[in-house]
């Protein structure tokens, strides 16, 4: 299990409630422990006309088309992600929110700043 810690705190580790102010406010951050590692909350519409990713404010929205019956569109989310990034799909996790529209995934990108993955992710 990898751990984001993003605020210094008492006990030096991040704190639940801290946990979900950021996840209300950043779509992508850097682990600390592991610059290769990003954590990517992305809002997910399935059965959408196209494949189209953008952004609306912090947020990252997905329109996927594929359906969202018996992991289908998971499938079809990583598969895009791995060809938008130009990553191999192995290095795409989905860790939170397999069922939710709601997805929390983890990337595993070397030799990237957090502004060249957004710019990847954008284009």
């Amino acid at each position: 299990m990898v751990k984001f810690n993003k605020s210094k705190k008492k006990s030096g580790k991040i704190q639940k409630k801290d946990m979900n102010d950021i996840q209300k406010t950043l779509s992508l951050y850097q682990d600390e422990e592991n610059p290769n590692l990003y954590n990517l909350i992305l809002l997910i519409k399935p059965n959408a006309r196209e494949n189209r990713l953008f952004r609306e404010g912090e947020h990252f929205c997905l329109n996927i088309s594929a359906p969202p019956v018996k992991g289908k569109a998971n499938i079809a989310i990583i598969k895009f992600l791995s060809a938008k990034l130009k990553i191999s799909k192995s290095a795409i996790r989905i860790v939170r929110g397999h069922t939710a529209s709601t997805k929390t995934l983890i990337l595993e990108i070397s030799n990237s700043s957090i502004e060249e993955v957004t710019q990847k992710l954008i284009k």
